[in-house]
């Protein structure tokens, strides 16, 4: 009886695998945009139409704050949708990639050094952690932006030394644009943590979701698959389509190739191995 590669397979049923994985998400997204396209409009963002009610839209225009967000442990405070603090804790990093070793950096969230090798110990405990400020009011035309799209937003901006110094009069330091306890913030110690604050400023956006009065919720499809989108830039609802249908097919298209490569792998390692055991 002839042997049979467990490689080949293996490598085979991946590639069946991926290649089902492809067919099945470009139907499921294909129910989604044909229902998005028949169901959705681009509206003014300065007047709410009725009409749209529970319907997709597309809704262009400025996002402005109009008041300012503040971290009150610190009075640090700007006026924008959205201010995160950043904690960062100087602490020590394992790096495996070229051989175990370690490092002193800066790092956002405490390091478990509880399997590291003793002298190598990280604070159990943070004074401080990271935290989002999230404004509960802001303009967009008539519409106003639920917290859940807001947080889709990206942090672009970082509060500067001058800002800094200007808002902050407690006991850490201003070192560039962070807050710090280092005593020698040019060569922290372990333990040591540093401050910095990160911003949304006011633009241009798109809101891609369901109208529902003058806010937005998600856009189910028949198959359970949502449009709830923000993004920068104008854009209107047949742009919109054309970008997530050609975006959808190259991701499908390279899931396609991936699992044709594989099942090739899979199938030639089958027909080797078949061969040089009918030789014996």
């Amino acid at each position: 009886m002839k042997k049979v590669s467990l490689i080949g397979i293996v490598f085979a049923l991946l590639g069946v695998g991926v290649i089902i994985l492809a067919l099945s998400r470009a139907n499921l997204f294909t129910t989604l945009v044909n229902e998005a396209s028949n169901d959705i409009s681009t509206v003014e963002y300065d007047k709410v139409d009725e009409r749209h009610e529970d319907h997709l839209v597309a809704v262009s225009g400025s996002l402005t704050a109009t008041e300012a967000l503040s971290d009150t442990e610190f009075n640090i405070s700007r006026k924008t949708v959205m201010l995160r603090r950043v904690v960062e804790v100087y602490q020590w990093q394992k790096n495996c990639d070229d051989g175990c070793k370690y490092e002193k950096g800066w790092h956002e969230g405490l390091i478990d050094s509880g399997n590291f090798e003793s002298g190598h110990d990280n604070p159990s405990a943070a004074k401080y952690e990271s935290k989002d400020f999230v404004a509960q009011n802001q303009s967009f035309g008539a519409y106003v932006l639920p917290e859940s799209l807001i947080h889709k937003l990206s942090y672009d901006t970082t509060l500067g030394p001058d800002e800094i110094s200007e808002l902050y009069h407690g006991n850490l330091k201003v070192f560039n644009e962070y807050l710090t306890n280092s005593a020698n913030p040019s060569e922290p110690s372990v333990g040591d943590f540093r401050i910095s604050y990160r911003y949304v400023k006011d633009k241009t956006i798109t809101v891609i979701a369901k109208q529902v009065g003058n806010s937005f919720a998600e856009f189910r499809s028949s198959n359970k698959e949502v449009f709830y989108e923000i993004s920068e830039g104008s854009e209107t609802a047949e742009e919109f389509i054309n970008r997530v249908s050609g975006d959808n097919k190259e991701v499908n298209w390279i899931l396609v190739g991936i699992g044709a490569v594989l099942l090739l792998i899979g199938v030639s390692s089958i027909v080797s191995k078949t061969r040089n055991t009918g030789k014996k």
